[in-house]
């Protein structure tokens, strides 16, 4: 990993600072999700925004690997930031934001034929009131 990279790391989880253009790490190897996956699709967009192919060090199934390879040192990989919160317990690790602000559009999906619980209905009002 480039020695700038680590210097721009702290104990911190997220770091606060600016954000980095993904072509800060055009030179370094990447560890992406294996080929059936929709979200390597979407580093690998990213990238060619930034104007460059990554060098593919490790392909996984798992988010949990690609997270365990980053803290062997194997090399670096994109996720969502939900997993920030997830990955507690990697706290080798930190997370720096992409300057892009890449973004996934996510919906929900369910049987109306089916009993919903409370819950379920107040998601799906939430989610009317906003639309």
């Amino acid at each position: 990993m480039p020695e700038k990279i680590k210097q721009r790391m702290s104990s911190t989880k997220l770091i606060k600072q600016n954000a980095l253009p993904i072509e800060f790490f055009a030179n370094c190897p990447f560890i992406l999700l294996k080929q059936e996956y929709g979200f390597r699709r979407t580093v690998l967009e990213l990238c060619a925004r930034g104007k460059f192919e990554p060098q593919i060090a490790y392909e996984t199934s798992s988010i949990e690997t690609a997270q365990s390879l980053v803290g062997h040192g194997l090399g670096l990989t994109v996720v969502l930031e939900m997993i920030i919160h997830w990955s507690a317990y990697l706290t080798s690790l930190a997370y720096m934001r992409l300057d892009s602000n890449p973004t996934r559009t996510l919906v929900f999906t369910y049987n109306r034929k089916r009993y919903l619980s409370m819950n379920e209905k107040a998601l799906i009002e939430i989610y009317e009131k906003q639309s």
